[in-house]
């Protein structure tokens, strides 16, 4: 898929700043206004604004020139987000044999820290501002999860109100209150997908 041009970047910022910052109306205003344009995903918004705070360029050479070879995905990321988003139930091993990029990802410390700084505020956005300042944090005992980067970033955004390995409330493993998905749903699946037996690789298709 060829990337967007100057011109199409520059009319995404001018309508993500007119929809005052709200992605998902800059998609609508963008339809709007340029209907026979190929058109940008919530995701792409997203992308096309954090790349322009992190490196001051859409230009995707110019980000990635110098870095290593496993961080060198912005080229393909809009089109990746652009796929989901016309085929939700496209499977990562397609979209990394499509796009030449790696599916494979492994949840560290940094990469959480970061998802909780910068993809979680955007999850949130429509969640009434009420039910925010009520809500609680949980997490589990994952590795990840456990580090001090992370559990410093949680106990500024959520004090005293989450649950999770060393935090004010301990995370209760095999708790069917907190964790029902343990209880019924994984081992529901499981059931369901397990029922069919499967004798190619094929078959899964």
């Amino acid at each position: 898929m060829e990337p967007y041009t100057s011109t199409e970047y520059t009319d995404m910022l001018l309508t993500l700043g007119a929809a005052g910052g709200n992605a998902a109306e800059a998609v609508r205003m963008y339809a709007g206004q340029y209907p026979n344009r190929r058109q940008p995903s919530r995701p792409t918004y997203l992308s096309v604004e954090r790349r322009l705070r992190e490196y001051g360029s859409l230009n995707t050479r110019a980000v990635n020139r110098g870095r290593p070879h496993g961080e060198q995905v912005l080229d393909a990321e809009e089109d990746i987000l652009d796929a989901i988003a016309d085929d939700p139930s496209t499977s990562t091993r397609r979209l990394g044999a499509r796009f030449r990029v790696s599916h494979a990802s492994r949840l560290t410390a940094n990469v959480y820290t970061r998802f909780l700084q910068d993809d979680l505020p955007i999850l949130l956005e429509d969640v009434p501002f009420r039910t925010r300042r009520q809500m609680w944090f949980m997490q589990d005992g994952a590795p990840a999860h456990f580090a001090r980067d992370t559990r410093d970033f949680i106990n500024v955004m959520y004090p005293d109100k989450w649950i999770g390995r060393v935090g004010p409330i301990a995370w209760p493993p095999r708790s069917p209150d907190l964790t029902p998905l343990d209880f019924y749903l994984w081992r529901h699946l499981k059931s369901r997908v397990y029922a069919t037996q499967i004798n190619t690789r094929q078959e899964l298709w």
